[in-house]
């Protein structure tokens, strides 16, 4: 008999974005200005252990199983994961340390509105040159494929202009935005196919220093459980960031030996394939024992200053004022 299909979808591969990063890293080797660009984004922190190369594919695959038995012990009403009876919350503070993110007091939603008509016909444009997918509907869809087209943007899109600024030095700002945009649609923000990352959060990448990305990135990813029918076998958001938390609050999953263990961000520490497996064989029962619930190793002090929000003072239009400039906009 041929195997079974796998039907579980949790998005939780870093494969994709480990295999981007080698393509990226070669295409700006010797552009130093990428880097200082990359630097100054706000997911530097997530995104460094990938381009210093100490994210191995190897190290970051088969997460299904384990992941199902954990998203299973989400109480939707409550909100927190029931484990041998006794309920853990994972928290937006422990996603940012956990991911090397840091939270602002900016906003946590994905309904920004831009501080100025300049930035928003620049969205315009920004999504006309790269991301063909979400801008140009193709000639004979019927209208409701054509709205549901425009929302979405596509990882594919995404990934090819990403590839060709990286060789550009004049184009370092779109750069960085397509690297945010690919992590958003691989990682932090994915759909349940994994294919496109709706619109919407477009807005958010053009204001990035405007947004609270751990407090928004668990939002989401909350709001994915919560709709979720049990027993969960596929999910939209940031499931890779619960098998992390998890290893973290259960204390009995060993991490990568050597230097790597102490590594920053914390989800450089484990071997998700590693994770996945010592989960699947010991059991949620097992590892539910006396379970400590807080982390390994408590917080340091760049960590706590990861989970302590940053002042930002953004500006903000009236939505008509924004209706305005995306209508005008589209008829340029």
């Amino acid at each position: 008999m041929p195997p079974k299909t796998d039907t579980r979808h949790f998005r939780s591969t870093l494969g994709p974005t480990i295999e981007a990063t080698k393509v990226i890293r070669a295409k700006i080797k010797g552009k130093p200005k990428h880097l200082e660009a990359m630097e100054k984004c706000p997911f530097w922190g997530f995104y460094r252990p990938f381009h210093e190369g100490r994210i191995n594919l190897k190290d970051m695959t088969n997460t299904q199983k384990g992941l199902e038995l954990i998203l299973n012990t989400f109480d939707d009403a409550k909100q927190v994961f029931k484990i041998n009876g006794k309920e853990f919350e994972a928290t937006p503070e422990q996603l940012a340390v956990i991911l090397g993110l840091q939270r602002t007091n900016g906003v946590d939603k994905y309904d920004l509105k831009h501080p100025t008509h300049e930035v928003l016909a620049a969205q315009v444009v920004f999504r006309e040159t790269y991301l063909k997918g979400a801008a140009s509907p193709r000639r004979g869809r019927s209208a409701k494929n054509k709205k549901k087209r425009r929302g979405e943007i596509k990882k594919a899109d995404i990934l090819e202009s990403l590839y060709a600024t990286a060789d550009d030095v004049t184009k370092l700002d779109d750069f960085v935005k397509l690297l945010v945009l690919w992590l958003c649609a691989s990682i932090f923000l994915n759909s349940q196919n994994g294919f496109q990352l709706a619109e919407k959060f477009l807005s958010c990448v053009f204001a990035m220093d405007q947004v609270s990305w751990p407090d928004l990135i668990h939002s989401y990813l909350l709001e994915a459980l919560q709709k979720a029918k049990k027993p969960i076998k596929e999910i939209k958001g940031c499931t890779i960031f619960i098998l992390f938390w998890f290893a973290e609050i259960t204390h009995f999953i060993g991490k990568i030996e050597g230097e790597q263990g102490q590594s920053k961000p914390r989800f450089a520490r484990w071997n998700t394939k590693v994770l996945a497996k010592s989960i699947t064989d010991l059991g949620m029962t097992s590892l539910g024992q006396d379970l400590p619930g807080s982390f390994i190793d408590p917080f340091d002090e760049d960590e706590q200053k990861l989970i302590t929000p940053t002042e930002i003072h953004p500006a903000i239009e009236s939505d008509e004022d924004l209706e305005s400039t995306s209508t005008s906009a589209q008829e340029r």
